[in-house]
């Protein structure tokens, strides 16, 4: 994840979260950092704007703060094709929130 600065916190967080949770209706608590790329210096920002948890693709977890960096999977959008009979997990893998969720049982 590139260093925020700024404004960029706002634009890159804030309005977009806004707009997921006016379209969903519902609260935004989970993150996922684009390409899976993060750092630390994060972690810190979304605590303030009540995020609970953030997902990355492969890198090893942070020790301090492991909810902020929690692994996710990406799955191939064409996977229901191949495999019809997998149509609900495909769902699931291909949703990196629901799969957590799903694992680990939270609301």
């Amino acid at each position: 994840m590139k260093k925020y600065e700024g404004n960029d916190w706002i634009i890159q967080l804030d309005k977009p979260t806004r707009q997921l949770e006016q379209i969903t209706g519902k609260s935004i608590r989970y993150f996922a950092y684009p390409f899976g790329l993060w750092n630390t210096a994060a972690f810190p920002e979304l605590k303030k704007r009540g995020f609970v948890a953030a997902f990355q693709l492969n890198e090893k977890p942070d020790q301090k703060d492991p909810l902020y960096c929690i692994r996710r999977i990406i799955c191939a959008g064409n996977l229901e094709r191949k495999h019809p009979e997998s149509m609900d997990s495909a769902r699931l893998l291909s949703n990196p929130i629901t799969y957590y969720l799903a694992l680990h049982d939270l609301p």
